[in-house]
């Protein structure tokens, strides 16, 4: 069956038959599935259905338990900055454990060997030698053994590394945490708690820093002493704090294993225990450290040195590789989308104004297209350069939408990527006018009675008759069917007219999935649309009759439902240094919509095209009664 067309041939053919276009949409797809995978599209290769469902809570409704939703397994992305940048991330918490623990071990070595005149031969037994060391840390203080270590400075570098680490890896965490409780929808005391976490262990370390900067001795000042054991105070007392509000929030992270969050629970009591038994004493007796235990200051430093280590286990279970590159980096996706290059619309910047720039450079840096661009503007790229550049702008616009489109749900496992990109990109029109993709339209029946159906019989014979006489203008059908029940969903083929491919007629309900849809319009319609052939009279085997491969839901790859919505710009991102680059993109092609009743192609500017995510239902996406929606096949063969 031919595919919809419509609207006058635009596109320019390459001399081997194919478009820019159609190459742009093959090319992109394929290139961004390469080693420059950016993190929405490399979810793909890593199974990862859930991560986003949760932005809306009608999954809940009708379909999960509040058990199984609790118990639901959260599977984080795997980002795209590479195996390099992962295990450098990784590296981090155990690069700061590691300098708090030289910090420790330096001064228990000379503590033993110079304070304690304790001298180790090697015949000693693994039990003498703890028995020596416990000696040492039983006896004396860190803040002693500070005050008599010489040369000085070597304390000074190893603590100013371990805290200039720990602080960067506090602000990882935090943005962690964040991304997790941005991705389902937590309320603002987390994203507080989490905010206080941070500033209050940051603080602690600049505490120690503190302690480390003045020694308290016989020689020191007054004032100095002071300064050492507040600043000591300060570090016991924010890491305790710490602890606790970071198990809470570890608590509230449902896709970590109960195993991990008992460790980091465990790590957090004997911080908290350990910091008060040492602190109160040393407070009580005016900053005297008569009547203390040196013990619990030992144990304290050491754990809250684990503690930050154990990270590496978060880091990796939930990476957030992107996001923190791009805190580090400070390159806005803003920037890379090249918003921000004035203060138009009072820095205000609306998803239409994404979605135009996304496509803009998305046509201008592939790898394909660059070469024979012929805007000044754009900078001629070397191949690899270019599959650097669209996966930085795929990242750039996941980011900016990814709470308001789902656009990472779309990209799952066995769900088509091509297909997907293309209808990001393109509008309906030229879908219908490339060679790769048919373009069927449903209208949407939400009914309940045979006296409705008999209703919207007549209105479509209406509209069939006055389609005959306006071929290529008007999308108008006639219908011939017969009741049907709106409790489930079901689909009738209506008559084709000359002009167009015929509209099938859909039984739904509001509550319905698009995944159950979608699964309806496959057993229904699969053969006509090419998604599996005919099933053979011997073969018992569904799967042997199918052409494509199938996704984890069971449907056949290679199609999308998409509906047509208006761009709305009260629903906008702010961003200081925004400006608006719709007027370029609108100003370069018109976008087509048609209007539900009766299906003619109206001209508008503010018309885009809206992939259903398949575990959203109708009813998200605001879908009406009698109103069209698409389906895009791309052709197995294209």
């Amino acid at each position: 069956m031919a595919p919809l067309t419509f609207g006058p041939p635009s596109m320019r053919k390459s001399q081997n038959g194919m478009n820019d276009d159609e190459k742009a949409i093959e090319l992109l797809a394929d290139n961004l599935n390469g080693d420059n995978r950016n993190r929405t599209l490399a979810k793909i290769l890593n199974g990862d259905n859930n991560s986003w469902s949760s932005n809306n809570s009608r999954y809940k409704r009708g379909r999960m338990s509040n058990d199984e939703e609790r118990n639901r397994d959260y599977q984080p992305a795997y980002q795209g900055v590479g195996c390099c940048g992962h295990l450098l991330i990784l590296s981090l918490p155990i690069l700061a454990m590691a300098f708090t623990l030289a910090f420790l071990l330096v001064l228990l070595v000379f503590d033993r060997s110079q304070i304690q005149n304790m001298d180790l031969y090697g015949d000693e037994t693994v039990y003498e030698v703890a028995d020596i060391y416990f000696g040492s840390i039983s006896q004396d203080t860190i803040s002693f053994i500070m005050s008599q270590y010489n040369p000085y400075y070597d304390i000074i570098i190893l603590v100013s590394i371990a805290c200039g680490l720990v602080s960067i890896v506090t602000v990882a965490r935090n943005i962690q945490i964040e991304v997790y409780h941005q991705r389902t929808q937590s309320n603002i005391l987390i994203k507080m708690m989490n905010y206080l976490s941070s500033t209050v262990n940051i603080a602690s370390y600049l505490g120690l820093m503190v302690a480390v900067a003045f020694k308290s001795n016989q020689e020191a000042p007054t004032w100095a002493s002071k300064a050492h054991y507040y600043g000591a105070g300060i570090f016991f007392a924010g890491t305790a704090v710490y602890a606790v509000l970071h198990s809470l929030l570890l608590c509230s992270q449902r896709h970590y294993p109960t195993v991990l969050k008992v460790l980091f629970f465990g790590l957090a009591v004997t911080i908290v225990t350990c910091s008060l038994l040492f602190v109160i004493p040393l407070w009580n007796d005016g900053l005297s450290e008569d009547g203390i235990n040196p013990v619990y200051e030992w144990i304290a430093v050491f754990t809250t040195a684990i503690y930050v280590g154990f990270y590496a286990l978060l880091f990796h279970l939930d990476s957030v590789d992107d996001e923190l590159w791009q805190f580090f980096s400070g390159r806005s996706p803003y920037a890379v989308l090249e918003l921000n290059q004035s203060n138009k619309n009072n820095g205000i910047v609306t998803k239409g104004d994404i979605r135009a720039a996304f496509r803009r450079l998305a046509k201008a840096y592939h790898p394909d297209l660059n070469r024979h661009s012929e805007t000044a503007r754009v900078e001629v790229l070397t191949k690899e350069e270019c599959e650097a550049k669209m996966a930085e702008l795929v990242e750039a616009y996941h980011i900016l939408l990814d709470d308001d489109d789902d656009f990472a749900a779309r990209f799952q496992v066995g769900h088509s990527n091509k297909v997907a990109l293309a209808c990001e990109l393109y509008s309906l029109d030229e879908l219908e006018l490339d060679r790769f993709h048919d373009v069927y339209a449903l209208e949407m029946d939400f009914g309940s009675g045979e006296g409705e159906d008999k209703s919207r019989d007549n209105q479509d014979e209406e509209q069939d008759q006055n389609g005959a006489d306006e071929k290529g203008e008007n999308h108008n059908f006639s219908a011939d069917k017969e009741g049907s029940s709106s409790s489930s969903i079901t689909t009738k083929s209506l008559v084709q007219t000359s002009s167009c491919k015929k509209r099938i007629l859909v039984h739904a309900h509001p509550e319905d999935s698009v995944s159950d849809l979608k699964r309806q319009l496959e057993e229904d319609h699969g053969v006509e649309w090419g998604l599996r052939q005919p099933r053979h009279p011997n073969s018992r085997s569904a799967d042997d009759s199918l052409e494509r491969r199938k996704d984890r839901d069971g449907l056949s790859i290679g199609w999308e439902l998409l509906v047509l919505r208006e761009s709305s710009d009260d629903d906008s991102i702010l961003d200081n240094i925004g400006t608006s680059c719709q007027d370029e993109e609108r100003g370069s092609s018109s976008i087509h919509a048609r209007n539900n009743g009766g299906g003619s192609a109206t001209e508008s500017t503010g018309v885009q095209n809206q992939v259903l995510s398949y575990h959203l239902f109708l009813d998200d996406y605001r879908i009406q009664h009698g109103e069209t929606i698409f389906v895009v096949v791309r052709k197995h063969d294209a």
